[in-house]
């Protein structure tokens, strides 16, 4: 059954490319659909996107999850930024997509980020007859901390044991002038007594 849409459609079939096809009568916008792509043409119902999620999964990796409706075809495209909105077109210029191929959940990976830094996922799915969906964002997260391992003092000074005998040296020293300006404090009273 093909829908009015304040139109009307007649069905033919075209010798030519061997298909059958609908007219549609009254506009010359859409003179003659191939009966294939007869739910495409009539498809202008963009997809809506819920319940966005976003969770750190390391200090520059995330996850996060959509749901989508209305549609199990296109491409949904997402994008983790600092700010708490992004436009779409942002979303599809800079960030990472994905193919849909059923309605539902929909998780995405992300790798890139910085640690210790706080995040949000945006979304935006285009479905195959190019609607475009409703922009959602997940709440803030934040990704972990660094996981860099502490330099030790050998490689802080330099490596191997010549640094550590440097540092050594060099706290003896530290150690030999804190007693000198002690006992320099103190001789004036061990000479007082000594009289």
């Amino acid at each position: 059954m093909i829908p009015a849409n304040d139109h009307e459609w007649s069905q033919g079939f075209n010798v030519g490319y061997g298909s059958i096809y609908w007219t549609r009568l009254g506009t010359a916008a859409i003179p003659q659909i191939p009966y294939g792509d007869l739910t495409k043409a009539l498809d202008t119902t963009a997809p809506v996107l819920s319940s966005p999620t976003g969770t750190a999964t390391g200090s520059t990796t995330a996850s996060g999850t959509v749901v989508t409706t209305n549609d199990a075809n296109g491409t949904l495209y997402y994008w983790a930024t600092t700010n708490a909105s992004e436009t779409a077109a942002d979303i599809k210029a800079n960030g990472d997509s994905q193919a849909v191929t059923a309605q539902g959940v929909q998780a995405v990976s992300i790798t890139g980020l910085t640690a210790s830094t706080t995040y949000y996922i945006h979304y935006v799915h285009d479905d195959a007859a190019a609607n475009e969906s409703n922009v959602v964002s997940s709440g803030a997260f934040t990704t972990d901390a660094s996981t860099t391992p502490v330099t030790s003092d050998r490689e802080y000074l330099g490596g191997g044991a010549q640094g550590i005998t440097e540092r050594r040296r060099k706290q003896r020293e530290q150690d030999d002038q804190d007693f000198l300006d002690i006992i320099t404090l103190a001789l004036p009273e061990i000479m007082k007594h000594l009289k």
